[in-house]
Formats: structure tokens, sequence, C-alpha cells
């Protein structure tokens, strides 16, 4: 159970990140309140309130994975956010990765893999 929650937690944050990139890149125009100055409006549009509340929703599951494991092996959990944010960047805002990111998400996995099997 506790690896459900773990992988709740990574598609939530993954997921928050995707909509606070589209949060940060919308138009002033396109934000609830055009009076406020452009660097400001981009923490008031839906993306960015969505990403915002997606994250708030993954700390909720967080804290049941830490009354669940140790914190030090938790932590090592939180390495696949990276690889969740670049396969959705990849596949939903068409990012490029390059093989440098491939080979280090690589060790990413492994290492928590190696840290998953010790605990």
């Amino acid at each position: 159970m506790t690896a459900l929650y773990i992988f709740f937690c990574v598609v939530l944050n993954s997921f928050a990140q995707i909509l606070l990139k589209l949060g940060s890149t919308v138009k002033p125009s396109q934000t609830v309140s055009n009076l406020l100055h452009s660097d400001l409006s981009v923490f008031l549009n839906l993306y960015s309130f969505a990403g915002v509340l997606l994250y708030g929703s993954s700390i909720v599951i967080w804290m049941k994975v830490l009354s669940l494991i140790p914190l030090s092996a938790a932590v090592s959990f939180t390495g696949l956010n990276i690889i969740g944010g670049m396969f959705l960047s990849y596949l939903l805002l068409h990012e490029s990765i390059p093989p440098a990111r491939i080979i280090g998400g690589a060790i990413i996995v492994m290492g928590v893999f190696w840290v998953a099997r010790s605990y």
C-alpha cells in the first residue's frame, strides 16, 4: 500500500509541475486580473491555481507515506518526481530530453530501487 501512496505522490507532483509551467507562461490577458503587473499575474491563473492544489493534495498523501516508512527511505522516493517531470514534459509539452538527462534519470531510478530494497 505504501508503494501506491508513493506512486500517487509522484503523479500529483509531476502534474503539478506541468500545470505550474503552463501557468508561468500564460499571457497577462489570460489571467484573472489584468490590473496586476505581469510578474504577479502568473500566480492568478487557472493553471497555477490547479498546480498549487495538486501540490497540496500530494502533501496530504505524503504525510501518510511518512507515517508508514522511515524518513531516510521516504526522501529517496522524491527522486522519482524528476523522472515523472521529464516524462510528462516530453509527452505533454513536447520538450526534448537530451541523452545526458536520460542517463541521469536511469541512475536516479536505480538509486531509488536500491534504497527501496533496503527498507
